[in-house]
């Protein structure tokens, strides 16, 4: 998390894995110590043990959830403004001189590519 705020990704969704539980002694304990963190699951890959949970969880942090946002994208950023029209749901769309103005809800597997551009005087509560 330090490495991820040290380059500005620290609002990039995180999805941690303990692998390998099934080489611990006690993987209750593992899991145990896992409660204290969001998003985070015990597995042990070769076994399939916890894949189930690990998969769920990698859909709901990063596809399921949308995030409420109003992005200012300027016209060079066309892509941008399809990609947020192609998956996103768009409430509130307005043009200023050089961009667009868009107010909506994006997967969160897309809020850090438009992370640049958000414009933060607006409320963006879910």
């Amino acid at each position: 998390m330090q490495t991820l705020q040290e380059i500005d990704a620290d609002h990039i969704p995180v999805v941690t894995a303990l692998n390998k539980i099934d080489r611990l002694p006690n993987p209750d304990s593992a899991r145990q110590s896992l409660d204290d963190y969001p998003a985070s699951v015990a597995i042990s890959a070769l076994h399939g043990i916890g894949i189930t949970q690990l998969l769920e969880m990698v859909n709901r942090y990063l596809y399921e959830d949308f995030s409420l946002v109003t992005v200012r994208l300027p016209y060079q950023e066309g892509s941008l403004i399809a990609l947020f029209h192609d998956q996103g749901q768009v409430d509130m769309v307005e043009q200023y001189q050089g961009g667009t103005l868009i107010r909506g809800r994006l997967p969160g597997r897309l809020v850090a590519r438009f992370q640049p551009f958000v414009v933060k005087e607006f409320d963006n509560e879910a």
